[in-house]
């Protein structure tokens, strides 16, 4: 049981909390959701943030913590403010409804429409009563993992199976200890030897987290066997399969998106943040790194050298932030395995600020996470996002994405700094709005479009290193 829904039981049954102005902290809610609940004298926060850090924004139970700042703060720059309302708690009389229930109506008596459209907008299938609101979550949607190497094993399997929008119905991996794995760690999840296996078993979509020279057809067959997809990085090899394959899907009709959960990183959220509030000003520069030192490890030849395996991350949140390109310049070592490591590239935005792109996995001494300067500030955070850490530990859903303060990065203005708190990180988003979309009630988290603009960006940085130039890219 939620601890919230404990405080709901005892209002149910007349007991309240202490008329004394204080705000209690309880986890936060599933998918991820916060709020903030006003009994009489006090307040209940559902959040991810420690009881420390919400202090810091000095709610308190008469009413504080229903102010419109602080339930911005709590929605974050990326997040929105549902209804104020009031809730009801007793205990029902037992045997059915009383009430006849509207279904698949944008207006009910008595329910004000938006409410029933914005409970669609999250994913939910909601009916109305004469008297208020019934919320029941849509059918989940049935998918297949493909692949349980490292991606497959902690980047999806653990979102896929905390997304209540989602149903993970069988893993198609052939390796017998890779089966072994998913028996021991999914117990009752089939393991299958094909895609048209998984469609026996009733997948809707799939994801796709195998070596990256196998993603264009494995990408192009589930769509063919009419699947939903979502392709883990790179997306493709080059632009022209990239191009392939998206118009595949739009020519099937079917939700195609590449799996760039970095964007939702806590700290690229930061940076966002920033940006979007106007702390930075005009982002004249962006530097940034995925920098370790692990030769031992990487690259690996599933990722196809560090230029498409991290660079497909840097290259996609440049371009999220700064816009398209015009100008692509690029360096790299190759390693005894063949494989390209110790990579930069620098691109020039159509805007006229640039982006500074580090990958390794042998410096010695990785520098910042991000260095972003504007025209007002510049923020630095060396520590990049811990959502990675958190899923390989196991750690529980409720601390995902929630970084500690010694991890914050700091904002620099006019002499002096200051201490900025990093966002949440969110990659438990990605499942739940691609769950949408294959239900019609939403664009994908990150559209297939944006796939070949990474990809684009990506040659044009192998043809610079080939010629020792900058390369022009088509701003498209």
């Amino acid at each position: 049981m939620h601890a919230l829904l404990r405080y709901f039981l005892d209002a149910a049954d007349g007991r309240f909390p202490d008329v004394d102005g204080a705000v209690t902290t309880v986890p936060a809610l599933a998918r991820g959701a916060e709020c903030a609940v006003a009994f009489t004298g006090h307040a209940v926060v559902a959040t991810a943030l420690s009881a420390g850090r919400l202090a810091l924004e000095r709610p308190d139970g008469f009413g504080g913590a229903m102010a419109p700042d602080f339930l911005r703060f709590l929605a974050g720059p990326a997040g929105h403010v549902g209804d104020l309302d009031v809730t009801m708690a007793g205990r029902g009389a037992g045997g059915p409804a009383a009430l006849p229930v509207v279904t698949d109506a944008d207006v009910a008596p008595g329910v004000p429409g938006r409410r029933i459209r914005s409970a669609r907008q999250r994913g939910a299938d909601p009916s109305a009563a004469a008297t208020g609101l019934i919320v029941t979550m849509q059918t989940p949607v049935r998918f297949g993992l493909v692949g349980y190497g490292f991606g497959g094993r902690y980047f999806h399997a653990p979102l896929l199976r905390a997304a209540r929008e989602c149903e993970l119905v069988g893993v198609r991996t052939s390796a017998p200890e890779r089966r072994a794995l998913v028996e021991r760690e999914l117990p009752g999840t089939p393991t299958v030897a094909s895609l048209t296996d998984l469609v026996e078993l009733g997948a809707e979509a799939v994801a796709i987290s195998t070596p990256a020279g196998t993603h264009t057809a494995l990408t192009e067959e589930a769509l063919r066997l009419g699947l939903a997809v979502v392709c883990d990085k790179p997306f493709a090899l080059d632009a022209d399969a990239a191009r392939a394959t998206v118009e595949l899907s739009r020519q099937l009709g079917l939700v195609l998106s590449p799996y760039q959960n970095r964007r939702e990183d806590s700290d690229f959220r930061t940076v966002r943040a920033l940006v979007d509030d106007g702390t930075l000003g005009t982002v004249t520069r962006l530097e940034s790194r995925f920098e370790r030192y692990a030769p031992e490890d990487g690259p690996g030849s599933a990722g196809g050298g560090t230029l498409l395996d991290f660079g497909s991350h840097l290259v996609d949140q440049a371009l999220f932030l700064l816009g398209p390109v015009r100008g692509v310049y690029a360096e790299l070592r190759e390693r005894e395995s063949g494989l390209d490591d110790d990579v930069f590239v620098a691109l020039t935005h159509v805007s006229g600020a640039r982006s500074h792109l580090w990958g390794s996995w042998g410096q010695f001494a990785p520098g910042p996470r991000w260095r972003v300067t504007g025209s007002a500030a510049t923020y630095v955070v060396a520590a990049g996002d811990g959502q990675e850490e958190q899923l390989i530990a196991g750690a529980p859903a409720e601390v995902w994405g929630v970084e500690q303060a010694e991890r914050f990065g700091r904002v620099y203005a006019g002499g002096s700094s200051s201490v900025r708190p990093t966002e949440r990180g969110r990659w438990d988003t990605f499942y739940p709005r691609f769950a949408a979309a294959v239900r019609g009630e939403g664009p994908p988290p990150v559209e297939a479009a944006d796939a070949i603009a990474t990809a684009v960006v990506l040659d044009a940085a192998r043809a610079s290193v080939r010629t020792g130039t900058v390369v022009e890219v088509s701003a498209r």
